[in-house]
């Protein structure tokens, strides 16, 4: 009868576990589904600047390509109102955490 019942009471506690677990696990995937919609808009213009960036200026100096993205063609989006990221890093676009970490 005492093992019956500190089983019980072991998987009640493993439930609470997995409740307050799946509980906190729901609040984060709102909080990122939020944060996605929010992303989402500015998607277009940071893929504007990103395809550009990829298709024309690979050829030239680093500080021509930078001048030319963060000067001349970011102004020219934010000035036709297209959303992008502020601040816009053509890094967050082409890389992650786990390859910048490499």
């Amino acid at each position: 009868m005492t093992t019956k019942l500190i089983n019980i009471g072991i998987y009640g506690l493993e439930n609470k576990r997995l409740t307050i677990f799946s509980m906190l696990c729901v609040v984060r995937w709102q909080q990122d589904l939020e944060n996605l919609k929010k992303d989402r808009v500015k998607l277009v213009g940071d893929c504007l600047l990103g395809a550009g960036f990829l298709c024309y200026v690979g050829a030239f100096s680093w500080e021509f390509r930078h001048n030319l993205v963060y000067t001349d063609w970011l102004k020219n989006v934010q000035d036709k109102d297209i959303p992008c990221s502020d601040p816009y890093k053509l890094e967050d676009l082409l890389t992650n955490d786990v390859e910048v970490s490499r």
